[in-house]
């Protein structure tokens, strides 16, 4: 009986602490398989077949040695007003329950950029982007383990007036 008790205990508590990390990962697989948009999913191996590369400055090769995935959604066409907003809605919830913090919000003449971000103790694991205007939707998750630090290169960069120096890079 102890026994039963404690695998039941055990199980429930593993899929407590996956859930906040499945939400997002479920969030990108449910909307991949919709034809309306267009899905790019990018792995650990691809970073490590990167790293091989002596043309990667530093900082570049410090944050694809730190990545486990990138995913990106993107809109084919312009998405329909309720279907837009069901995205939205479900991609709120996402934020709400996996403990997201918003790092930056822009608005800017129908264009609409947040970043989100997710804390594991002191590291980053998560950078979420949404970037949405008229006629377009784009959502970039970053998963790895990002410091602070690295996390202020990423955002800032004195050489380039984008909001976002990521390997892509969003205007």
């Amino acid at each position: 009986m102890k026994r039963i008790i404690t695998i039941t205990v055990t199980a429930i508590i593993l899929l407590l602490t996956g859930a906040n990390a499945q939400t997002l990962n479920g969030f990108f697989e449910k909307y991949d398989k919709d034809n309306r948009f267009q899905s790019v999913s990018v792995g650990k191996f691809l970073f490590n077949l990167a790293l091989l590369s002596d043309d990667l400055k530093s900082e570049d090769r410090e944050m694809l040695a730190n990545l486990r995935k990138i995913k990106i959604l993107t809109s084919k066409k312009t998405p329909e007003a309720s279907f837009a907003a069901n995205v939205m809605r479900d991609l709120d919830r996402v934020i709400e329950k996996g403990d997201f913090e918003s790092l930056v919000e822009v608005r800017e003449k129908g264009e609409r950029v947040n970043i989100y971000t997710r804390m594991d103790g002191n590291y980053v694991t998560d950078l979420l982007i949404s970037v949405r205007e008229a006629g377009e939707m784009n959502l970039v998750w970053l998963n790895g383990k990002f410091s602070p630090e690295m996390i202020k290169k990423i955002s800032h960069n004195e050489n380039n007036d984008s909001a976002v120096n990521l390997p892509i890079n969003i205007k």
